[in-house]
């Protein structure tokens, strides 16, 4: 008899899947966002460690502590998180000058499985500065506390490439064929001329915004895992 999951659509599947990650993405443990990423490592948000209880922790874990809010009280409360469980675990840490200073304290002493990481040229000390503007990691920040898919974040969209009437005389003077039917994303609108090449600069205003810092958090983790250190 062939099993009932080798019966399901591929489309349906997916489907699913896709469905599941949503859930994944929607878990909260008060008031921590908390999504299950590829390879064992969780994703943890927390806004404000105050009267809330913490999450039980996982083996391999990004603790977003970006703006987090906490007092001194609640800092004994938030340590246990950073307790390494066995091998295999990690704590990457992503820190900003929005951080309470109660939490970033707590980073000024090196824990064995534990690492920082923050925007370049913010005042948070710590073990991986990311090349990123304090602007926009703010903004990525602000994406995941109004609930922004993470996949939104750490993807870039594919931009349709803009061909117009400049990009045509371009490809002609260097040599290129043009096209004999227009392409789909053919734009009359007339453009100013730029440098050679077929595909014109995307408007910085439509670059999709990325956070380079969490992005950096798990590149990390993968890269600890194919070299065995995990």
């Amino acid at each position: 008899m062939t099993p009932w999951f080798r019966s399901i659509r591929p489309s349906v599947a997916l489907s699913l899947i896709a469905r599941t990650l949503l859930l994944f993405a929607a878990v909260s443990v008060g008031g921590a966002r908390t999504v299950e990423l590829s390879d064992g490592l969780t994703y943890l948000r927390i806004k404000e460690v105050d009267a809330q209880p913490m999450p039980p922790a996982k083996a391999a874990l990004v603790l977003d502590l970006r703006g987090t809010r906490a007092s001194p009280e609640s800092v004994s409360r938030f340590a246990p998180l950073l307790e390494i469980p066995g091998p295999g675990a990690i704590r990457l840490v992503l820190l900003d000058p929005d951080t309470a200073k109660p939490l970033l304290d707590l980073f000024k002493v090196k824990r064995p499985g534990v690492l920082t990481l923050a925007a370049a040229h913010e005042a948070a000390a710590v073990d991986i500065a990311v090349a990123t503007s304090s602007d926009e990691d703010r903004q990525s920040r602000d994406a995941i506390d109004a609930d922004s898919p993470l996949t939104d974040l750490l993807e870039p969209k594919r931009e349709k490439r803009r061909y117009d009437e400049a990009a045509m005389v371009r490809d002609h003077a260097n040599g290129l064929p043009i096209p004999e039917s227009p392409p789909e994303s053919l734009d009359t609108t007339p453009s100013a001329p730029s440098g050679a090449g077929t595909s014109p600069a995307v408007e910085p205003k439509n670059r999709p915004r990325i956070d380079a810092v969490l992005q950096r958090a798990i590149h990390l983790h993968q890269a600890l895992r194919a070299l065995g250190k995990l």
